[in-house]
């Protein structure tokens, strides 16, 4: 208890809010504005944060404690500034915030289910914002939301959990662009692959949907080598509508 009150104190006393910019209002009164002077981001908005504002501040000071391997002080800072912006409903930037802890309990060698949890809040909020789809924030979003998938993925992958990492890759590429689609495709089946025993119908079907999207993205060569791939796991195995598909579009 006593540490939580000397955190508090600190945190009155080292991010105590500036009044906010009369000129920055959004109407009458200054309405509409967040505790901080930021502006709430509506659904699919992106409301940049002000270089002399307490949050861009608190963000470059965990990126710096980041560099520098005090992952401890890093994490204190990202979690009160992590609240600070889901109260304001700056929902791009509190994503971010969510990304960062995560990789900073990673740095940190700290709790894998709190990383994991973290990239997961950090995903569905990018997911949310993006499918808004609105403006500047849906591009980015979309950006950082694969972004953080695939280092959930890795994370994944290096737990041996491959079931998840191909689950969570299938599920980024429904935001992506064809040709990035397509790259997630391949990599969800190759965890399909790897896994014991490997699921070789799915994967091939992971494939076939990677080459559809190259092709959409025309990208010829590469929805080539994927459907080349499929067939290997295909023939053979009495699987005749999918390897007749695939026959055709070689």
């Amino acid at each position: 208890a006593s540490r939580r009150g000397l955190k508090n104190q600190l945190k009155s006393f080292l991010f105590r809010k500036a009044p906010s910019d009369p000129s920055l209002a959004l109407g009458d009164g200054g309405e509409g504005l967040g505790r901080s002077g930021h502006a709430p981001e509506l659904s699919g908005t992106f409301c940049p944060l002000r270089a002399d504002s307490v949050e861009a501040a608190m963000r470059s000071q965990s990126d710096l404690l980041m560099l520098v391997g005090d992952y401890a002080t890093a994490t204190a800072t990202l979690k009160l500034l992590s609240s600070d912006l889901k109260s304001d409903k700056l929902h791009l930037h509190y994503a971010s915030s969510q990304e960062a802890l995560a990789m900073v309990t990673v740095f940190g060698g700290g709790s894998v289910s709190a990383a994991i949890m973290y990239m997961k809040e950090a995903f569905l909020r990018y997911s949310g914002i993006v499918e808004a789809e609105r403006g500047l924030s849906k591009s980015l979003a979309a950006i950082y939301c694969t972004r953080v998938a695939l280092q959930w993925v890795d994370l994944l992958a290096c737990l041996n959990r491959l079931s998840d990492a191909s689950w969570i890759a299938m599920r980024a590429h429904f935001h992506e662009s064809n040709a990035r689609a397509a790259f997630l495709l391949e990599y969800a089946a190759h965890f399909l692959l790897l896994q014991r025993p490997a699921k070789e119908r799915k994967c091939a079907f992971y494939l076939v949907l990677a080459a559809l999207r190259y092709g959409q993205a025309n990208e010829s060569s590469l929805a080539f080598i994927a459907h080349q791939k499929a067939i290997g796991m295909l023939e053979g195995k009495g699987w005749d509508i999918l390897e007749e598909h695939v026959h055709e579009a070689l």
